[in-house]
C-alpha cells in the first residue's frame, strides 16, 4: 500500500529487537526461514528514498497494537475498504516465559539455564551471542518477583544491576561477586527487606554507597570490597541492627567512620583497609574487639595505639587554652628549654661513660656449651627458606629457635664465593673485640671445610626503617631521642675508643635493629 501512494520515507516499528536488527543490517544470521523475509526487504527498500527500522519492546506493545488499529482505518484509493488487521493483545508482557520448546527438544531457555548452574555458554556461541546472553538473564532477572537466593558469582557479568531487581521482596541471598558489572549501585537495592547475605565484591561499581542500606534490617553479610566505590560511609548502615560482617576494603571511599557504628553490637568483622578514611577510629562497641589489620593504607586515621595509628589531635577549645598557657609563662618555658638541654647534655655524658666500660653480656647458652653444626642445621629445618630473614653479599641470615627455647639468628657464608673465607675471619676477629651495648652481639661461631656462620643474638623488633616508615608501627619523641643516642653512642666507640679502628658499611635505618 506503501508503495501504490507513492510514500517516500518510510518508519517500521516492531516488537521483536532480533528482527529490527537484521532489517537494518547490523546483524547476520543463517536461518533459512528468515532469509527469504530479509531478501524481500531489502529489494522493497530500494522503492524509498529513506526507511527507518525501530524496535518498540513488548511490554509497550500496546503503542504498536494502537499503530496497527490505525492502520487498518486507512482506506487504499483503489479500495473502498480494507480489512482490518488482527491484533492480540497480551494480558502480561512476554518476557522469558509461555515459549514453545525448539526443534532439539529442549525448551528455549535451556542454555540460560546452563549459564545460570555453571557459568558456562554454549559451545558455539560467538561473542555477541555471549553478550546478550548475559543481559538477558540480566534482564530477566529484575522481572521475577518470588526469588529467595541468585548466585551468579565468578561469571563474566558487565551489565549495572537493574533497578527492577528491587521488585524482588522475598530475596535473601544476593550474590553477584567477582563479575565485571558496573555503574552505580541503584537506590532500589534498598527495597530488598528480605536479605539476609549480599556479596558485590569483586565489580567494577562506582559512585557512593547508597543509604537506602540502612533499611535492610535483617541484613547480617555485606560485602562490597574490591570496587571503585567512592565518597563517605553512609551514617544511616548503623541502623541495620543486626550486622556482623561488613567488608569496605580496596575501595576510595573517604571521609570518616560514623561515630554511631558503636552501636552496631553484633559486628564482629569491620574491614575498611586501603581506602582514603580519615579521623578517629571509634574504640568503643564492638570496636574494642576488631584488630588494627582492617584499618591499615588509609589517609590519615587516627585513634587508640592498639589500631597502630597516630593518636588523634586535641581539640580546637583545648588547644585555645594551651596557646594561652604558652604565652602566659612563655618566659619559664624558655628557661626550662634551657634546663632540658643542659640536663641532656650531660645525660648523653653519662651513657657514654657508662656503656663504654660495659662488658658484653653473652646469652645463658654462650657460657654454658657451644652449639654444633647438627643444631643448628636441626633448628633452621636444614635452611629452610621458611626461617630466612635476609640474604646479603656474602651469605644469608636465617631466624631459629633452639632446643632450650632461645631465638638466635645464624648467618650463614657463601662458600662459593673466593672472599668468603676472607670475610669469615674478618668478622670473627672484628667482632670479638667489639664491647658495646649498642652493637650486635656475637654468641659463637661455626666452621669447617663446608660450612660457616656466625651465632648473633636475635632482635624481635626488626630494622628502624620499618619502624620509621611503615603504616602499621609507631614511635613517639622520646623513643626516637633514645634510639639517636644509642646510635650515636655506638657510633662513638667505634671511631674512638676500639683498640684497632673499624671502618663499617653505610648507616642507615635498615641497617639498625631495634632491641
Amino acid at each position: 500500500m506503501a508503495i501504490d501512494m507513492n510514500i517516500q520515507e518510510l518508519l517500521v516499528i516492531g516488537d521483536s529487537d532480533l528482527l529490527m536488527h537484521q532489517f537494518r543490517e547490523e546483524w547476520a544470521t543463517k536461518n533459512s526461514k528468515i532469509l527469504p523475509c530479509l531478501y524481500h526487504v531489502q529489494e522493497l527498500r530500494k522503492t524509498f528514498t529513506k526507511t527507518e527500522f525501530q524496535h518498540v519492546p513488548r511490554v509497550h506493545d500496546g503503542f504498536a497494537d494502537a499503530l496497527a488499529n490505525l492502520s487498518s482505518m486507512i482506506q487504499h484509493p483503489n479500495k473502498n475498504f480494507i480489512d482490518p488487521i488482527p491484533v492480540k493483545i497480551h494480558d502480561q508482557p512476554a518476557y522469558c516465559a509461555y515459549v514453545e520448546e525448539e526443534a532439539n527438544g529442549k525448551h528455549w531457555f535451556h542454555h540460560i539455564k546452563e549459564y545460570l548452574a555453571k557459568g558456562e555458554y554454549p559451545e558455539l556461541a560467538n561473542a555477541i551471542q555471549k553478550r546478550t546472553l548475559r543481559r538477558i538473564i540480566s534482564y530477566c532477572l529484575g522481572n521475577v518477583t518470588s526469588l529467595r537466593e541468585i548466585h551468579l558469582g565468578s561469571n563474566k557479568l558487565s551489565s549495572n544491576i537493574p533497578t527492577r531487581l528491587g521488585n524482588i521482596k522475598d530475596l535473601m541471598v544476593h550474590d553477584l561477586s567477582t563479575n565485571n558489572m558496573g555503574g552505580s549501585l541503584p537506590p532500589e537495592i534498598g527495597n530488598l527487606k528480605a536479605v539476609i547475605q549480599m556479596d558485590l565484591s569483586m565489580n567494577q561499581f562506582t559512585n557512593g554507597i547508597p543509604k537506602e542500606i540502612g533499611g535492610l534490617q535483617n541484613l547480617v553479610d555485606l560485602s562490597l570490597r574490591h570496587n571503585r566505590l567512592q565518597g563517605s560511609i553512609p551514617d544511616s548502615m548503623s541502623n541495620v541492627a543486626g550486622l556482623e560482617f561488613l567488608d569496605l576494603s580496596h575501595n576510595n571511599i573517604s571521609g570518616t567512620i560514623p561515630k554511631s557504628f558503636v552501636k552496631l553490637q553484633y559486628l564482629k568483622y569491620f574491614n575498611v583497609s586501603y581506602n582514603k578514611l580519615y579521623g578517629e577510629i571509634p574504640s568503643a562497641g564492638p570496636f574494642k574487639n576488631l584488630s588494627s589489620q582492617f584499618f591499615l593504607f588509609n589517609e590519615a586515621l587516627c585513634g587508640s595505639m592498639r589500631f597502630r595509628v597516630l593518636p588523634c589531635p586535641t581539640s580546637s577549645k583545648h588547644r585555645s587554652n594551651r596557646n594561652r598557657v604558652l604565652v602566659l609563662f612563655l618566659p619559664l618555658g624558655i628557661a626550662l628549654v634551657f634546663g632540658l638541654i643542659t640536663f641532656m647534655l650531660v645525660w648523653i655524658r653519662y651513657r657514654r661513660g657508662k656503656r663504654a666500660l660495659q662488658q658484653v653480656d653473652s646469652l645463658s647458652i654462650a657460657t654454658r656449651g657451644r652449639i654444633s653444626y647438627y643444631e643448628l642445621l636441626q633448628a633452621t629445618d636444614a635452611l629452610s627458606e621458611s626461617n630466612l630473614i635476609g640474604s646479603g653479599s656474602f651469605g644469608s641470615v636465617y631466624k631459629c629457635i633452639l632446643r632450650s627455647g632461645t631465638p638466635i639468628v645464624v648467618k650463614v657464608f657463601n662458600l662459593q664465593l673466593e672472599a668468603t673465607f676472607k670475610s669469615f675471619d674478618i668478622e670473627c676477629e672484628v667482632l670479638r673485640n667489639l664491647r658495646h651495648t649498642n652493637l650486635m652481639k656475637v654468641i659463637t661461631s661455626c666452621s669447617n671445610l663446608d660450612f660457616k656462620d656466625l651465632v648473633l643474638e636475635y632482635m624481635p623488633n626488626g630494622s628502624l626503617d620499618k619502624w620509621l616508615y611503615s603504616h602499621n608501627y609507631f614511635l613517639d619523641i622520646m623513643q626516637r631521642l633514645n634510639i639517636m643516642v644509642d646510635v650515636a653512642c655506638a657510633l662513638e666507640y667505634l671511631y674512638h675508643e676500639c683498640s684497632s679502628p673499624v671502618i663499617h658499611y653505610d648507616l642507615k635505618p635498615s641497617n639498625c635493629l631495634v632491641g
